[in-house]
C-alpha cells in the first residue's frame, strides 16, 4: 500500500517536472516559431488525453486557452488528484506515467531551446529519478516499479540511491587513478566526499592531493579521516609515508605501527613493507628484512614480495660491509 511518504515524494516529483518545465516555457515563450505552437498542441493534447484513457468520466473540449496555460493547469489539477484522498492504487499507477510525459515533453522541448544558441536551463534535481543521456541532454523518467515495490520511507530509497552513487563515484577515481588521470580523479573523490564523508573517500583524496604536491592538504584530509573512524587503517599508513618522503623517519615509523595495530584494513602488509623502506634508508637492514618477512606472512602468494626478499637477504652482507 501507499504511505503517506510516497503519496509525498510523488508530489515532490511532480512539483520538480513543473518546476522544469516553466523554467523551460519561459525560455519558448522568448522564441517565435511556428513548429513550437504545434508541438505544445500535441503536449496539451497528449495531457488531455491521459485523462480522457483514465476515466471516460473526464472529458476534455477545445480550449480556447494558450498551450502552456492549459499545460500549466493540466499539471495544477493532477497535483490536486494526488494530494486528495482517491485510490491509492490510482495514484501509483498514474503518477510516474503522468509524470513521465511532462518528461519526454521537457526534453523535447529543452532540446528546441539549445537549437537557438546556448541557453542555460537549469535540470530538476534527480532525487529517485532516472537519468539517461538522449541527443546529448539528460532524458529523466520515474520507474513505476520503484514507488509500487517501496517497503520503506523513501528516504531510505534515497539513501540507497546517495550510497551507490558514492560507489560509482569511488569507482571512476580509482580507475582514473589507475589511468593517471589524476585530476580526474581528484573531482570523482572529491564528489563522493559531497555524497558521504567517509574515511574511504578522504583518503583517496588524499593521496591524490600527494601526487599533485599537496602534501600539507593530504595530511590534513588524514587526519580528518582518523578522526571519523580510529579503527581505518589506509590514513595512517599514508601519514607515515608522507613523513618518510619528507625524510621524518621516526616520525613516519610512528605511524606506520598505528597502521599495523588498526582494526579496520584490508592491505596490512602496507604497513610493514614501508616500515622496511625506511629502515633500508637509515641502514638497518636486519629490521627491514624482517618487516618484509612479516609482510610476507600476511601475503604469501605475493610472488612480487617473495622476490624482494629474496634479493635483500642476498644482498644484507654486501650491504653491511658498505655500511661498515
Amino acid at each position: 500500500m501507499m504511505g503517506e511518504g510516497q503519496q509525498n515524494i510523488l508530489i515532490s516529483e511532480l512539483c520538480s517536472a513543473s518546476s522544469y518545465l516553466d523554467r523551460i516555457f519561459n525560455v519558448l515563450s522568448k522564441l517565435k516559431n511556428k513548429n513550437l505552437d504545434e508541438q505544445l498542441e500535441i503536449f496539451r493534447q497528449d495531457l488531455f488525453d491521459f485523462f480522457n484513457n483514465k476515466n471516460s468520466l473526464i472529458t476534455m473540449d477545445q480550449s480556447t486557452n494558450s498551450h502552456i496555460n492549459d499545460i500549466q493547469n493540466t499539471i495544477h489539477f493532477f497535483n490536486l488528484f494526488l494530494k486528495l484522498p482517491f485510490k491509492k492504487k490510482h495514484k501509483y499507477e498514474w503518477g510516474p506515467e503522468f509524470i513521465n510525459i511532462l518528461y519526454k515533453y521537457a526534453h523535447q522541448f529543452h532540446l528546441c531551446c539549445l537549437e537557438y544558441g546556448t541557453i542555460e536551463i537549469e535540470l530538476p534535481r534527480v532525487n529517485i529519478l532516472s537519468c539517461k543521456e538522449r541527443a546529448g541532454l539528460p532524458y529523466f523518467s520515474l520507474s513505476i516499479e520503484d514507488i509500487v515495490n517501496s517497503r520503506h520511507c523513501p528516504i531510505l530509497s534515497l539513501e540507497e540511491k546517495r550510497k551507490n552513487k558514492y560507489t560509482e563515484f569511488i569507482s571512476l577515481g580509482n580507475e582514473a587513478i589507475y589511468l593517471k588521470q589524476v585530476l580526474k580523479a581528484k573531482e570523482y573523490f572529491s564528489k563522493a566526499i559531497n555524497l558521504q564523508e567517509t574515511p574511504e573517500a578522504l583518503t583517496l583524496l588524499s593521496w591524490v592531493q600527494s601526487l599533485l604536491g599537496n602534501t600539507e592538504d593530504a595530511k590534513k584530509l588524514c587526519h580528518k579521516a582518523i578522526k571519523i573512524d580510529p579503527d581505518y587503517g589506509p590514513p595512517y599508513n599514508d601519514l607515515g609515508t608522507f613523513f618518510m618522503e619528507e625524510g621524518f623517519f621516526e616520525e613516519s615509523l610512528k605511524w606506520f605501527e598505528k597502521a599495523k595495530k588498526s582494526i579496520n584494513y584490508q592491505n596490512r602488509e602496507y604497513p610493514y613493507i614501508n616500515s622496511s623502506r625506511v629502515y633500508m634508508k637509515v641502514k638497518k637492514f636486519d629490521q627491514a628484512l624482517k618487516e618484509l618477512q612479516m609482510a610476507l606472512t600476511l601475503v604469501p602468494t605475493h610472488q612480487v614480495l617473495h622476490k624482494t626478499v629474496e634479493r635483500l637477504i642476498r644482498k644484507i652482507p654486501e650491504l653491511s660491509r658498505e655500511k661498515a
